[in-house]
This record gives structure tokens, C-alpha cells and sequence, in this order.
């Protein structure tokens, strides 16, 4: 049996063979500003480059308690 370490990115979940290939992911990415009503976001890969170091999807709990997804 072969035992095998994986290191995943906390921001997109992807996941990589070397720690520092994990960490530059987390890096890149740019998370929003206002945390608080950010119900959740998904992010790409570094080196996807599809969108950026930004969010492709934001779920946003708004006042009135609605949720609204914003897609890229």
C-alpha cells in the first residue's frame, strides 16, 4: 500500500501534491470585503486563470434575509 499526502487550497478546495503549490493557491485568491453577509463564494484554481484571483460565484445574504447568487 502507498501512502499518499495531499495539500488543499482552504479557499477553493482544490487540492495539490506540494504544500507551496497549496499555499500560492490560497494566496491568490481575493476574498470580499464584507465578510458578514457573504453567505459563501467559489473560486478557481490559480492556474485555471478563468476568472482571476476573484470569486467566480457569491452567495449574498441580504437585510430581508433573501440569498442571491452573483455568477461571473
Amino acid at each position: 500500500m502507498k501512502h499518499i499526502t495531499l495539500y488543499k487550497c482552504e479557499i477553493c478546495g482544490t487540492e495539490y501534491k506540494f504544500s507551496k503549490d497549496a499555499e500560492a493557491c490560497e494566496k491568490y485568491h481575493v476574498k470580499p470585503a464584507a465578510k458578514n453577509t457573504i453567505a459563501e463564494s467559489k473560486y478557481k484554481p490559480y492556474h485555471t486563470q478563468a476568472c482571476g484571483p476573484y470569486p467566480f460565484k457569491v452567495t449574498v445574504k441580504m437585510d430581508d434575509g433573501i440569498i442571491i447568487e452573483y455568477r461571473r
